[in-house]
């Protein structure tokens, strides 16, 4: 299946966004098989959110990065051409990722509560882990 994605991806000439898109709405909807639609939307926004402190942190890095790839069952990530080779960079990129991803998943916390909403908790557990 992951092949048959990138085989797609690479071989027809989509712009970034839908490909990012595509790819995104592909995790969705196999994680919808297993989870149901509604943690499977609510597990890839979370991804996204984890991806892209990864994305802003590149930009600010001045490393120009290439499009969001979802890939199911095994996460997504956002390439980038060069990080020129400075370690603090690497580090500071590397880390963006899982802290922007922490803060969005505590934000689901008083969501959960305020609602009673064991969806949020759920989401909020599995982003933590």
């Amino acid at each position: 299946m992951v092949k048959l994605l990138l085989l797609l991806l690479s071989g027809v000439k989509l712009g970034p966004l839908l490909a990012s898109g595509g790819s995104m709405l592909l995790s969705v909807g196999l994680y919808a098989f297993v989870f149901g639609w509604r943690y499977a939307a609510g597990f890839v926004a979370l991804l996204f959110v984890h991806e892209m402190g990864h994305f802003f942190q590149m930009r600010r890095e001045g490393v120009k990065p290439t499009f969001m790839l979802f890939v199911p069952f095994l996460g997504a990530a956002v390439g980038a051409r060069s990080l020129g080779g400075n370690a603090a960079a690497e580090a500071r990129i590397g880390l963006a990722g899982p802290i922007l991803g922490t803060l969005g998943t505590a934000a689901l916390i008083p969501v959960a509560e305020l609602t009673g909403n064991d969806l949020f908790r759920a989401l909020a557990y599995v982003g933590f882990f």
